[in-house]
């Protein structure tokens, strides 16, 4: 700003003085050269700056990304695991109730055997 103040004073000053205005003129092309690289600069820290929030939204992302399968993964095994319980509890009570069926089949033969024998006896 200071060197753009410089030659804007020096601009009248120009056609009294060949060497000044040259002066002048290259002031002028290295303030130009100066705000250029200040604007490419403040360019590439923007685009630094939005390149650093686009990762860190992939990262968060990715995150929840994996989150989530870890979630479905663990409901998947608990429906498996109440699955395997529920066959477990269905075997179970179809043996409890083979065992019973066994078991007053042969109170049943028992109880015929012992009338014949008791039938016998008389």
């Amino acid at each position: 700003e200071r060197l753009r103040a410089l030659v804007e004073q020096a601009n009248p000053l120009r056609s009294h003085h060949g060497q000044l205005g040259a002066a002048a003129d290259e002031a002028t092309k290295l303030v130009e050269q100066l705000q250029a690289l200040e604007a490419q600069r403040e360019r590439q820290d923007a685009e630094q700056r939005l390149r650093r929030r686009a990762e860190q939204q992939a990262a968060k992302a990715e995150e929840l990304r994996l989150r989530r399968l870890e979630v479905l993964a663990a409901r998947r095994e608990a429906k498996e695991r109440a699955r395997r319980e529920a066959e477990e509890e269905r075997a179970w009570l179809h043996e409890q109730a083979e065992a019973q069926r066994l078991a007053e089949e042969q109170a049943k033969r028992e109880a015929e055997e012992a009338a014949k024998r008791q039938a016998a006896e008389r």
